[in-house]
């Protein structure tokens, strides 16, 4: 099951004609990437391979000032059957994405806390929320009085909001 095509035709059959730029941004609002395997990017191809199958067709093409021409599609009795056979592929079929992680929440004795947040940043977790107690008795026992500086200056970067 192609889920662009799903896409694709799915919009166009949802909303009547619609030219590439609007199926597009439907894409992007929808934040498609997130939870299927529809790029945004791809759209304009699958537009022409869906017309050369005779999925879709040509309907008109505008013009609005000096902007490109741009060609009005919609979907067809043969995209319809096409639209319903991978619609019932698609429910057949079931696969789970990884969610991207916003927030780490990070529970662990203060002396983990620098390592912990190290692995978060390398994940690409944009941001933590740290619940420990003892910076400074813990890191002073273990690595001197710098220590708590250096964590301080761990977690306060720009990238990362720093709270209380």
């Amino acid at each position: 099951m192609n889920p662009t095509r799903l896409f694709v035709l799915g919009a166009l059959a949802r909303h009547g004609p619609m030219y590439g730029h609007q199926i597009r941004r439907d894409a992007r609002i929808d934040r498609t990437e997130l939870w299927s395997e529809v790029k945004p990017g791809s759209l304009y191809a699958a537009l022409h391979r869906l017309q050369g199958e005779g999925l879709i067709e040509p309907v008109r093409t505008e013009q609005q000032g000096n902007l490109p021409a741009r060609t009005v599609y919609a979907i067809t009795a043969e995209g319809r059957r096409e639209l319903r056979a991978l619609r019932g592929e698609a429910l057949r079929e079931v696969a789970l994405r990884p969610d991207p992680v916003d927030l780490a929440l990070v529970v662990v004795p203060a002396a983990r806390v620098p390592a912990v947040i190290a692995e978060c940043r390398d994940a690409g977790v944009p941001a933590a929320y740290v619940i420990s107690s003892g910076f400074d008795e813990a890191l002073q026992a273990t690595a001197g009085t710098d220590a708590s500086q250096s964590l301080r200056e761990a977690l306060c970067q720009p990238e990362w909001p720093a709270g209380p």
